[in-house]
């Protein structure tokens, strides 16, 4: 009934009259009054207005299924979620739902993780109401080398949302980082399910720090959020809306043509690392050299300092004045 009553104060930005939303709906008056009660207490801005009815002037910025579904233009991305207040980590719940059988893009939310993943075994933090973090179950048919490719589609998509919603000159630190003015903005963390040679599931966790106004002492040096750069709070919908779009359009595009052509290309023009100073290490030993470019398999071509050519696969990449290497 609730959402019944929300998508009725959606549909319209003039008055509806309670005695409409009755009759659409078959309850009383004083039942229609209680859910306006609740929905303001939760933080709807609903106007009431004798002999006009109620008008929905603002929605807060929470995450629910409705409001995630309310205006999504995807096909299946995101059409099957779950919201939680808490939990330890979404891509922990999103492996445990793809294992019961979690249909493909299939999307879990938190407003607040205690353990959230970061790569290399890192911590990722995730505090109340005030980022994105998600995950997502995808089902492609490929093998699993070609996971990479994976998360560097994903980096695309969340890049370019980032952008078009901000306007802000994020780009993507490879292989999954998001940058913006040397920190970093947004993690993706990608993890497979996988039966002998074949990847079972794909679990697509990604954090965003939306209105994240400041971060522990450990990070806040290579660490910022949307709000930081920008000034300003977005609402954590629409920047999910649009990076579930970006995504289900760049993931068909590569199921069906692969990781090359336009989408090579678009990770090449986003990502930072190419013709700047990197530093990586290889079987214990440090190299310094410069990125060269992105090979179709989504390796980082890398040119060190004696002239040698490294082809990295994954690990850390230090770009200089990038986070804290300088």
């Amino acid at each position: 009934m609730r959402e019944q009553v929300l998508n009725i104060l959606r549909k319209t930005d003039n008055y509806v009259s309670g005695e409409h939303i009755c009759k659409q709906l078959g309850v009383t008056r004083a039942a229609i009054w209680k859910i306006i009660k609740a929905l303001k207490k939760e933080g709807y801005s609903i106007e009431s207005v004798t002999n006009k009815g109620y008008r929905l002037l603002d929605i807060p910025d929470i995450l629910r299924s409705s409001e995630i579904l309310f205006g999504l233009t995807t096909e299946y991305m995101g059409r099957n979620n779950e919201v939680f207040e808490c939990i330890s980590s979404t891509n922990e719940v999103a492996k445990q739902k793809a294992l019961e059988g979690a249909v493909n893009g299939s999307l879990f939310v938190a407003e607040m993780q205690t353990s959230g993943k970061g790569r290399l075994g890192k911590t990722w933090h995730s505090p109340a109401g005030s980022g994105l973090w998600m995950s997502l179950v995808l089902r492609p048919h490929l093998d699993p080398e070609q996971l990479i490719k994976v998360t560097l589609v994903s980096g695309i998509s969340v890049c370019l949302a980032i952008r078009e919603v901000t306007g802000l000159d994020a780009r993507i630190k490879w292989p999954n980082d998001i940058v913006v003015n040397g920190k970093k903005i947004c993690g993706i963390l990608t993890e497979m399910v996988a039966e002998q040679d074949c990847i079972n599931c794909v679990i697509v966790g990604i954090g965003v720090n939306v209105n994240t106004s400041n971060f522990p002492n450990d990070i806040s040096a290579i660490a910022t959020s949307i709000l930081i750069e920008c000034g300003e709070r977005y609402k954590r919908v629409r920047i999910l809306h649009r990076v579930l779009e970006t995504l289900e359009i760049n993931y068909e595009k590569f199921i069906v043509t692969g990781f090359n052509g336009d989408l090579l290309d678009e990770y090449k023009t986003l990502c930072i690392n190419i013709g700047r100073e990197v530093s990586f290490m290889i079987d214990g030993i440090m190299f310094c050299g410069i990125a060269k470019d992105i090979a179709p398999s989504g390796q980082l071509i890398v040119e060190a300092d004696d002239g040698k050519m490294f082809t990295l696969k994954s690990g850390e990449c230090s770009i200089r004045g990038i986070y804290d290497y300088v």
